[in-house]
């Protein structure tokens, strides 16, 4: 929650809505952050949830 919440004061810091989203595996280690970037991009989609899950998506995979 923590690294969410930093990622939020990055957003802010840029001119976004202060919305931060992580992502993490199973074990808790970060796959992925995002934040809001609305202002910022001309995607209507660019909430912090999505750009995080799209961030993950796109990491090679990693056998288990």
């Amino acid at each position: 929650m923590s690294k969410a919440i930093k990622v939020a004061h990055q957003a802010r810091a840029s001119g976004n809505y202060k919305i931060g989203a992580v992502v993490v595996d199973g074990r808790m280690e970060l796959l992925s952050s995002a934040f809001t970037e609305l202002n910022s991009e001309p995607d209507p989609t660019a909430h912090a949830e999505m750009l995080a899950l799209r961030r993950t998506c796109s990491r090679p995979c990693m056998s288990v």
